[in-house]
């Protein structure tokens, strides 16, 4: 997980994220802003731009805490179900490989005792 202000040196927050976004190993990763800047318009941006969160200074350590739980929940279901997906995908492609196979070995049976 990230925690990142918004204002810091080049690339600042916004930038740091949009950068993260274009690499697929990193554009998962968990990112949260934790900055001064209040302004609606920065957290909707933040969050559009693929934030999981934006939490304002001053802050509260247990809203913090518990933000960041939710986050970690969220994406802990999130790969959950990516696993369940995978499993089901190699399970359907296993079942067609295996019925494939089943039907070339009984053309091949059928094929062998015609010719026999």
């Amino acid at each position: 997980m990230i925690l990142s202000d918004v204002m810091m040196p080049p690339p600042n927050g916004f930038e740091l994220r949009k950068l993260m976004s274009l690499d697929p190993q990193l554009s998962s990763i968990p990112f949260i802003f934790l900055t001064a800047r209040s302004d609606s318009d920065d957290k909707v941006n933040a969050i559009s731009d693929g934030a999981d969160d934006y939490i304002t200074k001053p802050f509260v350590v247990h809203e913090l805490i518990a933000r960041i739980g939710a986050v970690l929940r969220r994406v802990k279901i999130a790969h959950e179900c990516g696993r369940v997906q995978a499993k089901a995908i190699a399970d359907a492609d296993l079942e067609r490989v295996r019925h494939e196979i089943l039907q070339n070995f009984h053309h091949e049976i059928r094929t062998r005792s015609r010719i026999s």
